[in-house]
């Protein structure tokens, strides 16, 4: 029996994709030791999310069989069969919904990333922040991008769970929420509260801020040197990702949702606990179920299986083809190559050999001036955002020169 998605295997070879550019740019961060909490979190669960739709894809291409259960409770759903206290069933819920806790992951990421932005549009000096603003900062980023996801996947999602797991023909193992007001008020809304918030609050002064640098830098710089018109737009374009995609797919998802779940069941306010959880045993929908049920189900699952593959592409072309980003990638190549050529051996000596090197430079203070000797002919602009956790011997060390435009850029480098 052939794959009932007449396009596979499209999907599955497109997530894969998807998931190893991701892995680049996760690599490339690790190497540069440019971590910022917003993309980090977008791109471990964008990676995670695209593998699991793979191998749901793959697995489930001709049938709904009701399989691989420890699978598709992590994937999908944790089963409620379990004969264990609430407390445990809850605390193991945490960790085992991917599909919704990346669903709020990624409008949650995204408002990070455009929050930082404004932060980084309102400095005002080269002063750094003080520790308790550090603190407190990574506080909010931590609790938006990490511990909220999981409370929102955990025992809230628990309150509208009518099925140990959904197993849907062509897509695989998902989660089986069941439609409901409260249910659109208390998971369904984080997918439009924080884009909206974001467009509303942050990105009108990001993009006022950066269309200024745009137009300073062409005035004194003609267009020369390595803050370049080019890598300002694609911060831009970064800030605008809540206007043009998070926010424009989360209504499309709510709306389909609403849409097809009308057309086939009513919408109350909440079907009540002992509805949703009586008799949990796992869920299988044909793919003649999908074409029956209508045009919007229909739309919405495939509308939903293709924005995790698609964000994931934008953030590559972001992130991952940047200048440093192509050196990391250039690094890692050469160390594999020697290690090839040399043999065993002999290429274990020589990472032990780089790394010692490496460390050494790291605990002199000089990692900025060693990756500026490395990537000196390339333009590093975008590094305004992608720089996260400079030390403060390289801080220092960058305070010592640079134009008014460069100190702007200094300014951000500190501050993401």
């Amino acid at each position: 029996m052939g794959a009932v998605d007449p396009t596979y295997p499209l999907f599955p070879i497109a997530s894969i994709l998807a998931a190893v550019l991701l892995l680049l740019v996760l690599l490339a961060s690790f190497l540069r030791h440019t971590w910022n909490t917003g993309v980090a979190f977008l791109c471990f669960w964008l990676f995670v999310g695209n593998v699991f739709s793979a191998a749901n894809a793959i697995i489930w291409s001709d049938n709904a069989d009701v399989k691989l259960y420890a699978y598709c409770d992590i994937g999908g759903s944790l089963t409620a069969q379990l004969k264990v206290a609430v407390l445990s069933t809850l605390l193991l819920e945490l960790v085992s919904h991917v599909d919704v806790i990346i669903s709020v992951v990624k409008p949650m990421a995204t408002l990070l990333i455009t929050r930082q932005l404004h932060l980084i549009a309102g400095l005002r000096s080269l002063e750094r922040l003080s520790k308790g603003a550090k603190r407190r900062a990574l506080a909010v980023e931590w609790g938006l991008g990490f511990v909220f996801p999981l409370v929102v996947a955990g025992p809230i999602y628990y309150v509208h769970q009518g099925f140990r797991f959904e197993v849907d023909e062509g897509f695989g193992c998902t989660s089986a929420i069941q439609i409901s007001v409260l249910e659109i008020l208390t998971i369904g809304i984080w997918s439009i509260l924080p884009p909206l918030i974001s467009v509303i609050f942050y990105y009108p002064k990001v993009l006022r801020t950066f269309y200024c640098q745009i137009r300073d830098i062409d005035h004194s710089l003609s267009g020369t040197g390595s803050l370049s018109r080019a890598n300002y737009l694609r911060i831009v374009v970064l800030a605008s990702i809540d206007l043009l995609l998070t926010l424009p797919v989360g209504i499309a998802n709510i709306i389909l949702g609403i849409i097809s779940w009308r057309r086939n069941f009513s919408l109350p306010f909440y079907w009540g606990w002992t509805y949703l959880h009586a008799g949990w045993e796992p869920l299988s929908v044909s793919y003649a179920d999908f074409q029956a049920s209508g045009t919007a189900n229909f739309a919405l699952y495939y509308f939903n299986s293709w924005t995790s593959p698609f964000l994931a592409y934008v953030i590559f072309c972001l992130f991952g083809l940047s200048s440093e980003a192509r050196a990391s990638y250039k690094h890692v190549f050469d160390t594999l190559w020697v290690v090839v050529r040399a043999g065993e051996q002999d290429g274990i000596r020589h990472m032990v050999r780089f790394r010692w090197e490496r460390s050494s430079l790291l605990a002199g203070g000089r990692r900025k001036a060693h990756w500026m000797l490395l990537m000196r002919n390339h333009d590093s602009v975008l590094q305004a955002f992608l720089g996260a956790m400079r030390s403060p011997a390289t801080q220092k060390w960058e305070g010592k020169s640079g134009t008014s435009h460069g100190k702007f850029i200094l300014c951000t480098l500190r501050a993401v």
